[in-house]
């Protein structure tokens, strides 16, 4: 009888803490990282949008419980930083169905360049 309660107990805690970790497998679902480039164009609470060099159509992604927003140097960033159109941000994403569902975002520094002319 303590071996059928020490497996169930063993089961209980192995599935609990795959769900804490949200590392549920399942067989039939394949899920793959992709990373995009460019820059924020519209922000929402729930989403954002990016316009990057390689397509002439914006991407729309989904902002979950999930997504991390971080600086080059994995640091935390405040979402006001993320809120400023035109900052250039690099994203890894999961799609689900036509949906993609940003994980993390990282917020580039914006490059300005100054121009100086001479009279003469």
């Amino acid at each position: 009888m303590k071996k059928l309660h020490i497996i169930k107990l063993g089961s209980i805690l192995a599935v609990g803490g795959l769900l804490a970790f949200g590392q549920v497998a399942r067989a039939d679902v394949e899920v793959s990282m992709t990373t995009a480039s460019g820059t924020v164009s519209e922000f929402a609470p729930d989403a954002f949008v990016v316009r990057t060099e390689a397509s002439t159509a914006p991407s729309r992604y989904v902002v979950s419980k999930e997504t991390t927003f971080v600086d080059e140097a994995g640091g935390p960033v405040d979402i006001k930083t993320v809120k400023l159109i035109g900052n250039p941000v690099r994203i890894t994403y999961v799609k689900e169905g036509d949906r993609m569902i940003a994980r993390k975002v990282i917020v580039s520094k914006r490059t300005t360049t100054t121009t100086t002319t001479t009279e003469k």
